[in-house]
């Protein structure tokens, strides 16, 4: 069994809505123009992994991992919450 913590790099691309137009009386879109927003932030992630061995060098495994980081990206009102819950099962030799 293994156990994980430590720093996270989140590189996270969004597109956003930067010029909308429209047409009255009735509100019709009529065009809308996207802007590309890049950001790079730091973050967290704690981990368990585990191994049950069916052999002496072959086995099951899985790992269960969370991250979490957080991120402001221009134009937006709030900030963006990047990360969540990760879970991965496999086979696992050892050489």
């Amino acid at each position: 069994m293994g156990i994980s913590f430590g720093p996270s790099i989140f590189i996270v691309k969004q597109e956003l809505p930067d010029t909308i137009t429209f047409t009255e009386p009735t509100p019709t879109v009529t065009g809308i123009t996207k802007k590309s927003v890049s950001k790079t932030t730091g973050g967290v992630n704690f981990g368990v992994d585990v191994t049950y061995l069916l052999k002496k060098n072959m086995g099951i495994g899985g790992i269960l991992r969370y991250t979490w980081g957080s991120v402001d990206i221009d134009g937006a009102s709030d900030s963006l919450t990047v990360g969540g819950f990760q879970i991965g099962v496999g086979a696992r030799y050892r050489f």
